[in-house]
């Protein structure tokens, strides 16, 4: 019975092990089937559709950098420039700030060029409707050029950590061309107060915004009672994102970063970038400019010294200067165009050097005299004499021979300020030769002298003549092609002859530069 009994339940119990056994073999088959199947694009997740979308945008921003000096480079206007800074974000660095500046630059010289050229083919030309038109488009480019200015230096201001001194000299180079007088940006950065001091110094009077200054000054005081202080608040927030307050900014933060490791060349570029701007820097960045420069200025000097005093004992003779070869005594680091752009940019600042950086100038500078072209003699002399320097004889001696050489290249703004800049320092000491070639040089340059330049030459030579009481600077002693001694001892009436004559010559230059 039991066995009976016991068969009927091992019947079922195999019964629903089988059961069992099948739904496990389809749910296995289902999980097969499922898997094997293709998921749609709406079945991912967030995540997986957000970086499937963020993919093309960072291998975007990957190649933005490469590409972006590329694209520098084939823009045409401000307008191209400015989008293509806001429209690349922080992806900007140092390098490419400076590139899109230097870019900007010259867009401002190449507009320069072309309006100059065009006043000469076409001048007196009156308002037509393409005239106005391209009013439109010069507002158009200012306003482009500004906001490109402002948008540069806030973008260098974020990223100091990457500025070298290399790229501070370049923007400030780049930004005298687009912020000076001429520039599309002129009113960008602007210093009223150091405006005023350097067009008063100048001049040498009192000019219009000098006795306007009271009046504004009480009208600013007024302002300030007027406002509400949440005004007040915004203008001085929108002065902190001026350009000019951006730049006095940045001068600050790499001062201490750049300036001791910039070359001489740099240094040089920096002080000529601020002197071409209306903006005067704050007193700790420029005595450190000058500092530094006076540094490599002695350094150099020192090394020349000690050079030839080696060759001078070893019996080796150092290169002739006057044979058209540069000085090797102080190598690549100076030379003619950097040492005339250092003196002009220092006077132009108002900057006074101490004794040991110009006893260093004079040393180096003496030796690339012979190597100075027109410009360079124009700037030095007009430098030296607004700074009211004495430099040694043999220097001025060499400066004047050397303007002889290069009188005829001159233009009338450089003769009118080498004649004026050597009648300040030694009216005496000027050779005939030379006021006799510059007044030719300034016939032939009449049509581009304007007259603040026919003053300083009318100035210039009336002064060389006072100083050496009434005669002109050809005696013997300072004229070259002067008769032999014997000659001159034996008979003074010719050499009054010849004096009397160089008077004449020089009255009959003047009488002809005058009509």
């Amino acid at each position: 019975q039991l066995s009976a009994a016991a068969a009927p339940a091992q019947e079922g119990h195999a019964v629903c092990c089988a059961q069992q056994i099948l739904r496990r073999q389809h749910r296995s088959a289902v999980v097969r089937s499922s898997c094997s199947l293709a998921l749609q694009a709406s079945s991912t997740s967030f995540g997986s559709q957000q970086a499937l979308q963020l993919q093309p945008e960072l291998q975007r921003q990957q190649l933005q950098p490469l590409q972006l000096s590329r694209r520098v480079r084939t823009c045409r206007t401000f307008e191209e420039l400015l989008a293509l800074v806001q429209g690349s974000g922080k992806a900007l660095s140092a390098d490419d700030i400076i590139a899109v500046l230097h870019r900007a630059s010259s867009f401002a010289k190449s507009t320069r060029q072309k309006q100059a050229f065009a006043s000469v083919l076409q001048p007196g030309i009156q308002q037509t409707a393409g005239n106005s038109r391209g009013a439109r488009t010069n507002s158009s480019n200012i306003a482009a050029a500004q906001q490109l200015v402002s948008l540069s230096l806030q973008v260098l201001l974020e990223v100091t950590s990457q500025l070298t001194s290399k790229h501070l000299a370049n923007c400030l180079l780049s930004l005298a061309v687009l912020c000076g007088k001429q520039g599309p940006a002129a009113g960008a950065i602007n210093s009223l107060p150091q405006a005023q001091s350097r067009s008063s110094a100048s001049s040498g009077g009192h000019s219009l915004n000098q006795q306007q200054q009271q009046p504004g000054a009480a009208a600013a005081a007024l302002q300030m009672l007027i406002i509400p202080a949440s005004s007040r608040g915004l203008q001085q927030l929108l002065v902190a994102v001026a350009p000019h307050h951006q730049l006095q900014q940045l001068l600050q933060v790499t001062a201490d970063t750049c300036l001791p490791a910039a070359e001489p060349y740099q240094l040089t570029n920096m002080l000529y970038g601020l002197a071409a701007l209306p903006l005067r820097p704050s007193p700790e960045v420029l005595q450190q400019l000058l500092h530094t420069t006076g540094a490599h200025l002695g350094q150099s000097a020192a090394a020349a010294s000690s050079m030839e005093a080696q060759l001078t004992n070893s019996g080796i003779t150092a290169l002739n200067n006057s044979s058209g070869r540069s000085s090797t005594l102080t190598g690549a680091t100076w030379s003619p165009k950097v040492l005339s752009q250092l003196l002009w940019s220092a006077a132009t600042l108002q900057l006074q050097p101490p004794n040991y950086w110009l006893d260093s100038y004079w040393a180096i500078s003496q030796q690339h005299i012979p190597q100075y072209q027109a410009q360079d003699i124009a700037n030095t002399a007009w430098a030296a004499a607004s700074l009211q320097l004495e430099p040694p004889a043999e220097w001025l001696c060499s400066l004047m021979q050397q303007a002889q050489e290069v009188c005829g290249s001159m233009t009338g703004q450089g003769l009118a300020n080498t004649l004026w800049g050597l009648a300040v320092l030694q009216p005496c000491a000027v050779p005939v030769r030379l006021l006799q070639q510059a007044l030719q040089c300034s016939i032939r340059a009449a049509a581009s002298l304007d007259r603040q330049n026919l003053a300083n030459i009318f100035w210039a030579v009336a002064e060389c003549l006072k100083a050496q009481n009434q005669q002109l600077p050809g005696t013997a002693a300072a004229e070259q092609d002067a008769v032999p001694a014997a000659a001159v001892s034996s008979s003074s009436r010719a050499s009054s002859s010849r004096a009397r004559s160089s008077r004449d010559a020089v009255h009959e230059q003047l009488q002809q530069l005058l009509s």
